[in-house]
Parts: structure tokens; C-alpha cells; sequence
């Protein structure tokens, strides 16, 4: 998780080198799957992205490396939110004067929880008297500050018109 949160942050700075380090890709549901990978042929590189049966191939001069959120939506991965990601998703939560309901919930999941805190550009709750960051903490925990976080941040930005 922590090399994750490396790379992450860095998306919005670097966004093609973040793509050509996710090479080789490959995601199956119990509906879809869909992967990514990237060919170098004669000196042309190309992106292919495939979905359920359906391929595209870019040339990687004609792809755009722009980004664009649609800021109501908030993908969470098996992973959970990168560090980044809840600070900012945090800041909504604070903006409501929210901080005791996400602590409350916490203390639901976990007795030994008492609150959560951003200290030094990390998250971290106290457990037990002692700040530990998320990571310390396990997928649980990391996963349900995702949660919650990504919904007040949701409930936040009421829609970009899209």
C-alpha cells in the first residue's frame, strides 16, 4: 500500500509514466473484464486498451494525457483510497464539521479506534493512545475511511454537468 500511495500521488504530475507502469493490466468480474497493455513495434508504440470483447489501439503521440474527474464519482479500489486521496476527501468531511461521525463509526468497526487525524500529510488514528498510520491499521480500516470520506466529498460537489 505504501508503494501505492507513492505512485498515486504522482498521477497528476506524471500521468504517462503512471500508465506505462500499469503495462500489462489485466481485471476480470463476474461480468467484465478488461486490460491494458502496451505494444512496441518498428519503432511505433501503442497503447491497447480491451473491454469484455472489444479492443482499441492508440499511438502514443496521438494519445491525450489529460485528466478529467467527474468529482460526484469516487472509484475505490481493492486497495482503498491512496493517502492523498483521503486527505482531500477528508477536507469535505471537516467542511460539515463532520469529524466525530466518521470517529464514531470508526469506534463501531474497531473499540480500540478513538479517532482519526491527519497528522503530517498522513492519516492516522489513535488506537489505544498511540497514533498508527492506515497502513498499520489493515484493509478494514482503510477501507471504511474510504468510504466514508468519498461520501461526504460526493454529497460536496453536487455535479460538473456531466
Amino acid at each position: 500500500r505504501e508503494n501505492l500511495n507513492l505512485l498515486l500521488g504522482d498521477i497528476e504530475r506524471n500521468i504517462q509514466q503512471f500508465i506505462e507502469q500499469s503495462n500489462g493490466i489485466f481485471v476480470r468480474s463476474n461480468i467484465n473484464t478488461c486490460s491494458y497493455q502496451i505494444e512496441n513495434k518498428e519503432g511505433i508504440k501503442k497503447y491497447f486498451f480491451s473491454f469484455n470483447n472489444e479492443s482499441i489501439g492508440i499511438n502514443v503521440n496521438e494519445f491525450s494525457f489529460e485528466l478529467s474527474d467527474m468529482e460526484k464519482i469516487h472509484f475505490i479500489d481493492n486497495f482503498g483510497l491512496s493517502n492523498s486521496h483521503v486527505i482531500n476527501y477528508y477536507s469535505s468531511l471537516q467542511k460539515k464539521d463532520a469529524e466525530a461521525s466518521l470517529n464514531i463509526i470508526l469506534n463501531e468497526f474497531d473499540s480500540s479506534i478513538e479517532v482519526f487525524k491527519i497528522i503530517d500529510e498522513k492519516p492516522q488514528c489513535k488506537v489505544n493512545g498511540k497514533y498508527l498510520e492506515l497502513t498499520e491499521l489493515g484493509d478494514g480500516v482503510r477501507h471504511l475511511v474510504s468510504i466514508v470520506t468519498s461520501l461526504y466529498a460526493s454529497a460536496e460537489n453536487p455535479g460538473n454537468g456531466a
